[in-house]
């Protein structure tokens, strides 16, 4: 996840893309459910209060660690959560 983090904060806030909307998709949100409830997400969030049982408290924490990166506040990112069931569109 940590890579993930980095990995999104380096491309994301190239100069080449400061102009650029974004789309952040999680796919698989299902198998996140089945599995990484099971682990605190407070190993990667230190901001996550929850206790891992709520599937969409552990994602908005996500969500927000990936938000929190974009330096340009000018910049929208829409996200959109995928399972294997349909897409769900985040308010």
């Amino acid at each position: 996840m940590q890579e993930d983090l980095m990995i999104f904060e380096n491309i994301y806030n190239a100069n080449c893309f400061m102009k650029s909307q974004g789309i952040l998709l999680f796919t698989k949100i299902d198998k996140l459910e089945a599995k990484f409830l099971k682990i605190l997400s407070i190993k990667y969030f230190e901001e996550y209060s929850g206790k891992g049982e709520d599937l969409q408290e552990v994602t908005a924490c996500i969500e927000y660690g990936f938000l929190s990166l974009n330096i340009s506040k000018e910049r929208t990112i829409k996200t959109l959560l995928i399972s294997s069931l349909g897409c769900y569109d985040t308010p």
